[in-house]
């Protein structure tokens, strides 16, 4: 039979529900835009962000309550370190290197359990970040990057010296074609002005060396760098033999050696204090300007020392002031046939 009146009964009572969310896990939090960095290849000065969100094991976004971690005398439980792996080249780390240093957490909307990380990158080498929850590496975390030298910095860079060994290991390796670089010995140029000054010989090339280093005293070991060498000579004197069209010039080059380092040769045309300056950048480097004191070529004029006649001296000593006005090339005593 047909049913009669239908009649509602209430079987349920509407209720309102909030589901709040759960406290964070590390497995669950992210750091938001660590795929940005990660193995990313950044110059010494860059400044690095990183935000991380915290969720509960469902994915809500979710933060710490306060009584979580308000006895706690380190605070949020969410702690960000750098850890220094390795250098760009040369040697290892130190130990002060190898140490984990902490970096700092701000809130950047903790409502939402959003947070931020805020460093500048300073030293070359590999590096990894990590951020921990409560001790365990929250999703993304660590970080992998390489830091490698900004641009040359003429403040930081700065002239040496060659030692004697240094350029006596060159020389063997340039007449045996051995691309074998020796150790480096070298003086720095201002350390050698307090000992003297540089000298050299008139006709004789002179080198110094210019190493480059970026803004936070990284070494730079690229080349590539414009530098700017001016060389204030002494002055003429009227009647001289440098008074004269035909008189020797001062020779002077910049070799880029590919490696962060540039070798600056000169040949000196007369005697006398030459101050030698260089730029990179428009800013003077260390050990700028430097003082070189050109002398003479010493003439033997002991016959007695040479061995020889005083007429075959007199030969020799006259050919050589002839030669040194042409191409400043001495020969020994062989080479000349009387």
């Amino acid at each position: 039979e047909p049913l009669g009146e239908i009649e509602e009964v209430a079987g349920f009572v509407t209720m309102a529900l909030e589901v709040q969310p759960l406290g964070p896990e590390a497995a669950a939090c992210m750091i938001a835009n660590g795929e940005r960095w990660q193995g990313a290849k950044l110059p010494a000065g860059t400044r690095l962000f990183l935000t991380v969100e915290l969720r509960d094991r469902f994915g809500n976004p979710c933060t710490w309550a306060a009584d979580h971690y308000a006895d706690s005398p380190c605070g949020l439980p969410l702690a960000a370190s750098m850890t220094k792996l390795g250098v760009v080249s040369g040697k290892g780390l130190s130990s002060s290197e190898a140490d984990v240093h902490p970096l700092h957490v701000f809130p950047r909307n903790e409502a939402i359990g959003s947070y931020e990380c805020r460093h500048v990158l300073v030293r070359t080498g590999r590096c990894s970040i990590a951020f921990t929850l409560g001790g365990k590496q929250v999703g993304g975390s660590p970080i992998a990057l390489k830091v490698i030298p900004a641009r040359p910095s003429g403040i930081k860079s700065r002239l040496e010296l060659p030692s004697t060994k240094e350029r006596a290991a060159r020389r063997v390796s340039k007449e045996h074609g051995s691309g074998n670089a020796p150790a480096s010995e070298a003086r720095s140029a201002d350390a050698a002005g307090g000992e003297g000054g540089a000298t050299a010989i008139v006709g004789q090339p002179f080198r110094i060396e210019l190493h480059m280093r970026d803004a936070y005293g990284n070494r730079v070991e690229t080349g590539g760098a414009a530098v700017d060498l001016a060389v204030v000579e002494p002055p003429v004197i009227a009647g001289s033999e440098f008074d004269h069209i035909l008189a020797a010039k001062l020779e002077s080059s910049v070799e880029d050696a590919h490696d962060g380092s540039y070798i600056i040769t000169l040949i000196a045309a007369r005697p006398g204090e030459h101050v030698v300056t260089l730029r990179v950048d428009h800013a003077e480097v260390i050990g700028s300007p430097m003082t070189l004191t050109v002398n003479k070529p010493r003439i033997l004029l002991s016959t007695k020392a040479a061995g020889k006649s005083r007429g075959e001296t007199l030969f020799v000593v006259a050919t050589a002031i002839s030669n040194a006005g042409l191409n400043w090339a001495f020969k020994a005593w062989d080479d000349y046939s009387l």
